[in-house]
């Protein structure tokens, strides 16, 4: 069987790269969708576990209420679809703050019985509220800054949530291991507000 040629970035693709990201309106925005998302999975990664030891319920209830989840992102995806036509970084702020203050109340909802659906279901709607934003608003600063390299700003944003992805679930693990599942949602929260003050300091360009 032929070996297939490992991919390469090709020195105009590098170029792109860094014509991008040393635009501070674009790096930040980079970094402001990484702990946006960040946020997010420190707790979500550990969600099951999470309802089953500090909620208490059973591995089918569980299944359940992550198709409450599942809904509710979906319903946090039409919103935030419909937000991004407003191309406001406010908009965005609004987001974070949402997901740090519905993180914050996890701590009160989810331990007790039957407000735990309402957590979960506040936990989807603002999931991923902001993402439909992150990827217009990149895609505009990009074509402003750099109309050439639009496609490689709109991999970089690609990348960029799923170093969030990553490094949330990663800084989850650290705290459920050195500080308890409970502790999830307040470093969740901690990241969103990280994502404001990112935002704020975009205002300055």
């Amino acid at each position: 069987v032929p070996k297939s040629a490992a991919p390469t970035v090709t020195d105009n693709q590098l170029l792109g790269i860094l014509t991008v990201i040393r635009q501070p309106r674009i790096s930040l925005t980079l970094l402001m969708a990484t702990l946006g998302f960040g946020a997010t999975f420190v707790l979500y990664t550990y969600i099951r576990p999470y309802l089953q030891q500090v909620t208490g319920i059973s591995t089918t209830s569980v299944v359940w209420v992550l198709v409450l989840y599942g809904v509710f992102v979906t319903i946090g995806n039409v919103i935030g679809g419909r937000l991004a036509n407003r191309q406001s970084l406010h908009i965005l702020m609004g987001v974070f703050l949402a997901q740090a203050v519905v993180q914050s109340i996890q701590l009160a909802l989810l331990p007790k019985a039957g407000w735990y659906l309402l957590g979960v279901a506040l936990l989807g709607l603002v999931a991923f509220m902001g993402n439909a934003s992150l990827q217009s608003r990149i895609i505009i600063t990009t074509t402003e800054l750099a109309p050439a390299h639009t496609d490689v700003a709109s991999a970089l944003n690609v990348s960029a949530l799923n170093f969030g992805i990553a490094g949330g679930s990663f800084v989850g693990n650290m705290v459920m291991v050195h500080a308890g599942l409970q502790t999830l949602p307040i470093v969740g929260a901690l990241i969103g507000i990280l994502a404001i003050g990112v935002a704020q300091l975009l205002k300055r360009y």
